[in-house]
């Protein structure tokens, strides 16, 4: 144990054994919600619903012709529900779908 002394005023003196500090957090610091964690995640992802051609063409191996082709699919054919689906337009296959898996929501 390690004694601190310092002199106060003299004469007096405070002695110190041990000093302990904690931090606490504040009022108003919460936890990560995790709703808005998952929401970010979302945001991050390129939905194949909604994406126009230029946002799809940021996708890996997405370039101008394959986002125009899911484009057109998806218009003649409603909305992409999974990414096996995209498997049915021309020029999607077991690569390219893997390359696109966890970059995509529908």
């Amino acid at each position: 144990m390690k004694i601190l002394t310092l002199p106060i005023l003299g004469a007096l003196a405070l002695l110190f054994s041990s000093i302990t500090c904690s931090v606490l957090a504040s009022p108003n610091e919460t936890k990560p919600d995790h709703d808005k964690v998952s929401e970010v995640t979302k945001l991050a992802l390129v939905n194949l619903n909604t994406a126009n051609a230029k946002e799809l063409a940021t996708l890996p191996g997405i370039g101008e012709s394959r986002a125009l082709r899911i484009i057109n699919y998806r218009e003649q054919n409603g909305q992409i529900k999974s990414l096996e689906q995209l498997g049915e337009i021309k020029g999607f296959g077991e690569r390219s779908l893997a390359k696109l898996k966890g970059k995509v929501a529908f």
